[in-house]
């Protein structure tokens, strides 16, 4: 059995496969242009925009320039609802033209819509509860904070559809994009749906929101020049850049796929999720860290009947965080041994910096994308190795690789760790 389809022996009408991507993210606000830039190393970090932050500690974010909702939805809809729906909804619509589907061809009681958000529009929110204090119940906006919480953006693309399957917001912090993607797979594995629209969105880039991650010490202060500020694993990386984006897949059932004659990217062949209650954001100490996450990685693979030396990319969460970078390193090596040393493995955060519960989803574009290119998307700014972080990070340049099989890493505060691995068909 080759390491294409070790393991696999689930029924066909079980397995879930990609057939549509949609990407919207600062270094390219569509699907091709985020690819090219990433494999290219074109960064997407930039001064500050949409608001005035230079008295903030950091004032660089990667923002998504001249996005306009109403190419993706009606401008009722639009009105209706905050950037983060915008941004999702158009991820959404991108995946679903890759995969040649539409309100015409799909069966709605068979179409979930699984999407994840780490970030709600606060500011959107704080605006209506001080014109509330001030006008009580004659605030003309009060009726929108239902368009506003976490789950319009799922609740959004199932009206635009007119789906009636599960429609599911999970909001666990950056994992959040990665668990929709699980999620959608299980709707499939149990037959509760034979398509599934899943992804993550976020739009944080507003003062409150930014001053939070600010205050916290996550935020770089390197904010000259913007486009070297991300430098996941490097050794003179001191936080990440906060971001706003969007990513999509279409999954489907194998059957349901082959049925249609659909492209297929590749399969998801394992994920695994897991809360360490005890950890937040290394308070609880490095080694613990390593152990969960390493402990995930193995699972992971376990899970889709692959072994560490199936593996030929690694899509790192790495957000260019001193401590975070370390650990997943660390946490490859553990897991895979002296294997760990031969592995591609990059960042994409170097290029469109951390847009929290989208960048799992973006990740995992990027892997399929280098599965169906052989093109391996660099870290950029990498330039001082750092001890602990000796692995092969595709440094400044990307790399033609044939990659069968990927693993997508995402963690987020609060201990959630989320491992998502994808392969490409057997031919």
């Amino acid at each position: 059995m080759d390491k294409q389809t070790r393991g696999v022996t689930m029924d066909i009408s079980r397995r879930a496969v990609i057939t549509g991507l949609g990407a919207i993210a600062p270094n390219g606000a569509d699907t091709n242009s985020f690819w090219q830039s990433t494999i290219n190393g074109v960064s997407g970090i930039r001064e500050v925009s949409s608001f005035d932050a230079s008295d903030y500690p950091c004032r660089i974010a990667g923002e998504i320039v001249g996005f306009e909702p109403t190419k993706f939805m009606d401008r009722k809809t639009a009105r209706q609802t905050t950037r983060f729906v915008h941004l999702g909804t158009a991820s959404a619509v991108l995946a679903l033209q890759d995969a040649s589907l539409w309100k015409s061809n799909i069966v709605p009681e068979r179409t979930a819509v699984v999407f994840g958000i780490a970030c709600p529009p606060i500011k959107e929110v704080a605006d209506h509860v001080a014109s509330f204090q001030k006008h009580r119940f004659d605030e003309p906006g009060l009726h929108k904070l239902s368009a506003e919480d976490s789950h319009s953006i799922s609740a959004t693309i199932s009206t635009i559809l007119g789906t009636k399957c599960v429609s599911m917001t999970i909001t666990t912090r950056c994992t959040a994009g990665l668990n929709a993607i699980g999620l959608g797979c299980e709707l499939i594995r149990r037959r509760e749906a034979d398509v599934v629209i899943s992804g993550g969105t976020d739009a944080p880039i507003s003062p409150f929101s930014f001053a939070v991650f600010c205050s916290s010490g996550l935020l770089t202060r390197h904010n000259f020049p913007p486009e070297k500020a991300s430098r996941p694993f490097d050794g003179k990386r001191d936080g990440g850049v906060l971001s706003e984006g969007a990513g999509c897949l279409i999954l489907e059932s194998m059957a349901h796929a082959i049925n249609r004659k659909a492209r297929i990217y590749g399969e998801v062949a394992g994920f695994v999720t897991l809360t360490d209650g005890k950890e937040e954001f290394g308070l609880n100490g490095e080694a613990p860290a390593v152990a969960t996450f390493s402990s995930m990685i193995t699972s992971a693979l376990a899970s889709a009947g692959i072994s560490g030396e199936d593996v030929d990319y690694i899509c790192a969460h790495a957000p260019s965080d001193p401590f975070l970078d370390r650990v997943e390193s660390l946490a490859v090596k553990h897991a895979l041994g002296r294997l760990a040393y031969r592995i591609p493995i990059s960042s994409i955060k170097s290029m469109i910096g951390n847009p929290v519960a989208a960048a799992g989803v973006l990740q995992a574009i990027a892997s399929l994308l280098a599965m169906r290119d052989g093109v391996i998307p660099p870290t950029i700014n990498y330039e001082y190795p750092e001890p602990e972080c000796d692995l092969d990070y595709v440094p400044n340049v990307p790399r033609h690789n044939k990659v069968n099989v990927a693993v997508v890493n995402s963690h987020g505060l609060g201990g959630n760790y989320s491992v998502l691995v994808v392969r490409r068909l057997a031919q």
